[in-house]
């Protein structure tokens, strides 16, 4: 996804952005193509905030399926507070309601985060969690719920592929 937005904001011309790669390969990808794009960990927190320096705004795009993508959020969070970050944008997923969502889940007013058994679904509702509690302290947020995401490049695209190809 974060490559894909890249992408988007360097198309619509969109000087002003900064991607926080943890491999340095895909950073150095990145940069190639001629975008700003710095290597960092977000488990070493000592190698955020200089990726932060001058940014106003935080996409938070990384994910994971264990405690440690909880621990990196957490981490991002703090670093964005200490920089003054002026907004922080967590994509979280749909998952955070399990995976059987009900009717009850298409409106904020009832819908639940839970945890349900499921790594990737308890990891990200952790996440989101964590930066709930962060904009009750503050910071500005907006966290977004996407579904099924694919397109070029993306796992879900090269399964499906994959297995069409096998009949």
């Amino acid at each position: 996804i974060g490559t894909r937005l890249c992408a988007l904001w360097h198309s619509a011309g969109e000087p002003r952005f900064r991607a926080l790669c943890r491999s340095p390969k895909t950073a150095a990808i990145l940069r190639a193509a001629g975008y700003d794009a710095v290597s960092g960990d977000l488990l070493v927190p000592a190698t955020i905030g200089p990726a932060l320096h001058g940014c106003a705004a935080i996409v938070h795009l990384a994910h994971g399926d264990d405690d440690a993508s909880i621990t990196a959020t957490n981490n991002l969070l703090a670093a964005a507070v200490h920089a003054n970050i002026g907004r922080f944008i967590h994509i979280s997923s749909m998952s955070v309601h399990g995976p059987a969502p009900t009717e009850a889940d298409t409106d904020e007013s009832t819908a639940t985060i839970g945890h349900y058994g499921e790594p990737y679904s308890d990891s990200k509702a952790a996440q989101e969690l964590a930066v709930q509690v962060a904009m009750k302290h503050g910071l500005r947020g907006l966290i977004l719920r996407p579904t099924v995401v694919y397109g070029p490049g993306s796992p879900f695209v090269r399964q499906v592929v994959n297995d069409a190809s096998l009949g």
